[in-house]
This record gives structure tokens, C-alpha cells and sequence, in this order.
């Protein structure tokens, strides 16, 4: 946002410094300059939206995350709009004060009073700049809560783009497992393959608890009460994958394979807790210094609500109205 502001104060005085050089009426000159430089930042939002769309048609957000992008970036908005009428003053001083001192400078003058009012108001306008700054930290750490580590990656290496990369175009990239998780994750595929066939879904997932099972009591030497323990616990989750639609599963599938190895008897006993800490405790440290250089990447992207909320408020509507209509359409599935 800060950038589109700076923006508009070099295309006013780029108009101006065309008008002044020339000895016509500022009105002649500035109106084929005004309409190209318009054309311009236009061009260029529609721009920014394309490269938005294709970034999230990449990463294949949830209703979830695009909700609370949506909120947040409401909430960004609201923060600067309180503060409207102060900055709008600030950048009306601030122009009239640069136009006053190009005029001084032209005549090759450098007076001490207009030069310490010119300072000062320069120093305000970077003041500006910086609370906004400011702001987009509080509510970086939040935003980057929305998203998994695979879609944070995507976001660090993205692009701005008109057309998308083959990357992007399949978003199944996003969520894409790790090769140790793999097998695992395959198993899942395979299980919620089953969702047109019910009876047939159970029996595969009771063959699956009751393997997994026993080759846990097999390495941990699971007590009868243990194994029935174990036996829920893996059930539930699994029942979770088939209830999960396709985009959910793809951007959780490595936690929930992660889930179903740690939350295991065997691993318990396998890793000591004080080796879990420490393991545990590198991990984060290598996680928060990741996101602290992806944190740039996503407020770039996603904490922009002149782009971001007009094509989250579009898809989200969209949605709506696919859930009105699969609730229309159950009644007539029920009645043939």
C-alpha cells in the first residue's frame, strides 16, 4: 500500500514538472498525461490481481484460511482508515511543502527556514511510512498462522506473474509429501479412494488398525488395554482422512501422517522425551528463522487489501453459492 501512495505522489509530481517546464496552461498539458498515467495504474493492479489469483490457485486455500486472510486484512484496512483524515492532511501539507521548495531550488537557493520546514515535513511522511510498517508486523505473525509449511515455501519462492508457472499449475505441488511420510500417505489415498463405497471403506480400515496394531505390540509390547487404546486412536484418525474433502487432505496429509507415526506407542517408547525436547526445540528454532525471511513474502502478497479482499470476497461468494446449490439439489435427490 505504502508503494502505491509513493506512487501517486511521483505521478503528481511528474504532471507538475511537465506543466512547469512547458509555458502552457497546466490543465493542457496534464490531461493526455493523466490519462496514460491512469491507464498505467490500472494496468498495473490488474497486474498485481493476476499474479494474486495465480499464487492462490497454486497454494489451493481452504475456506478456512481464505476467511481468516479475509479478517485480517479487514482489520489492517480499519487501522489505517481511522487514521484517514491526520495522513491525508499530512500528504496535502507534504505536497504543498515540496512544490514550494522545488520552486526555491530551481532558483538555485537554499534558505535555512524553508529548509528545516521541508525536513520536517519529509520526516513526518517517513514517520507515516514506518507505523505502516509497523502495523504489517503485528499482524505478520498472525497471517503467517493461516498457512501450512508447504504453502509458506510456495509463497517464499513465488513470482509476481501473469501467466503461471507449471509449479503452480497443479496444486496437489503444495501439499506435496515428504519422501519418508510417503507410503503412509498413499495409504490414506488409497482408503479415501473407498468414498463411494462404505462397507467396503470399513473393512479396509478395520485391516489397517488391526495391522498397525500388531506391529506396534509386536515392538513396544502393548498391554491388552493398550492396544484397544491404540486401536481408537488410529481408527479416528483414519475416519478423519475419508471425512476430509481433497483440498484439506492434500494441505494436511504430511501432518496427519506425522500424527499417526508420534501419536504411537512405539515411537513414545522409541524416543526418549528429554531427546524429543531437544529435537523438538531445533525444529522450532529452524522454523522461526525460516519464517522470519518468509514473513516479507507473505505480507507482500497477502496483507494487501486493495488486492486481496476484492478476490477473496469473490471466491468465497462463489462457494456460497456451490453450498446453495448442493442444498437445493437434495431435496430433488431424495424425491427421484
Amino acid at each position: 500500500m505504502r508503494w502505491i501512495i509513493v506512487g501517486s505522489f511521483f505521478a503528481l509530481a511528474l504532471l507538475s514538472v511537465f506543466a512547469q517546464e512547458s509555458n502552457l496552461p497546466a490543465q493542457q498539458r496534464e490531461e493526455p498525461l493523466v490519462e496514460l498515467v491512469k491507464m498505467a495504474a490500472e494496468q498495473e493492479v490488474i497486474r498485481e490481481k493476476t499474479s494474486f489469483v495465480n499464487l492462490i490457485n497454486g497454494l489451493n486455500l481452504n475456506e478456512e484460511q481464505m476467511r481468516e486472510i479475509l479478517k485480517i486484512n479487514e482489520e489492517f484496512r480499519a487501522e489505517i482508515e481511522k487514521r484517514f483524515d491526520e495522513i491525508k492532511g499530512k500528504f496535502k501539507r507534504a505536497k504543498e511543502c515540496f512544490e514550494k521548495w522545488l520552486e526555491i531550488i530551481k532558483k538555485q537557493q537554499l534558505p535555512e527556514q524553508e529548509m528545516k520546514e521541508t525536513q520536517a515535513i519529509n520526516d513526518e511522511v517517513e514517520k507515516i511510512g514506518h507505523w505502516i510498517v509497523t502495523l504489517q508486523q503485528k499482524y505478520a505473525e498472525r497471517l503467517d498462522k493461516v498457512f501450512t509449511d508447504a504453502q509458506r515455501a510456495v509463497i517464499d519462492d513465488f513470482q509476481p506473474c501473469i501467466v503461471p508457472p507449471q509449479n503452480l499449475r497443479d496444486p496437489i505441488r503444495v501439499g506435496q509429501a515428504s519422501g519418508a511420510n510417503s507410503n503412509i500417505i498413499d495409504g490414506m489415498r488409497s482408503i479415501r479412494s473407498l468414498s463411494d463405497k462404505p462397507v467396503r471403506q470399513k473393512i479396509v480400515i478395520d485391516i489397517a488398525v488391526d495391522k498397525i496394531v500388531k506391529l506396534e505390540t509386536e515392538r513396544a509390547h502393548l498391554t491388552e488395554d493398550e492396544q484397544k487404546a491404540e486401536a481408537e486412536r488410529v481408527r479416528k484418525l483414519l475416519e478423519r482422512v475419508c471425512a476430509m474433502n481433497d483440498a484439506d487432505f492434500e494441505l494436511n496429509k504430511d501432518k496427519l501422517a506425522e500424527e499417526l507415526i508420534n501419536g504411537s506407542a512405539y515411537e513414545k517408547l522409541k524416543i526418549l522425551q528429554k531427546e524429543k525436547e531437544k529435537i523438538g526445540a531445533e525444529i522450532q528454532k529452524i522454523g522461526k528463522e525460516r519464517r522470519l525471511r518468509e514473513s516479507d513474502s507473505i505480507v507482500k502478497y497477502f496483507l494487501n487489501p486493495i488486492i486481496v479482499e476484492p478476490i477473496l470476497k469473490e471466491r468465497l461468494n462463489i462457494k456460497e453459492e456451490e453450498k446453495s446449490e448442493e442444498e437445493r439439489e437434495k431435496p430433488q435427490q431424495k424425491g427421484s
